[in-house]
């Protein structure tokens, strides 16, 4: 599907490491910020480093930077974002026991 590049970036040391995401497959030439690949980055880049808390950017045309920390196997991100889309999901309970086992 999509596959997210990234390097260490030691010119100024502002950033950790410094990305860009592309999804051909899925008609998405790049991405603009991409917070799901993000979650494959930091944790190798937390490892390289020898840190839980990694600035990343990701150098689309758009640009972003993620504030992101390792805890445990999750990865905690915070940033300025944009909102892409707002969606329900309805899943049909059959009957009233298989209401109570959800």
């Amino acid at each position: 599907m999509g596959r997210p590049a990234s390097t260490p970036y030691r010119q100024r040391q502002k950033y950790n490491c410094v990305s860009r995401s592309f999804a051909p497959k899925l008609n998405v030439a790049e991405d603009l910020v991409c917070g799901s690949g993000h979650c494959h980055i930091v944790p190798l880049w937390s490892d390289k480093l020898d840190k839980s808390d990694i600035c990343a950017y990701q150098a689309s045309q758009r640009g972003g930077i993620l504030y992101c920390r390792m805890e445990g196997e999750k990865v905690l991100m915070a940033g300025k974002a944009a909102l892409y889309s707002i969606n329900e999901i309805f899943l049909p309970v059959e009957t009233k026991e298989e209401y109570n086992e959800i």
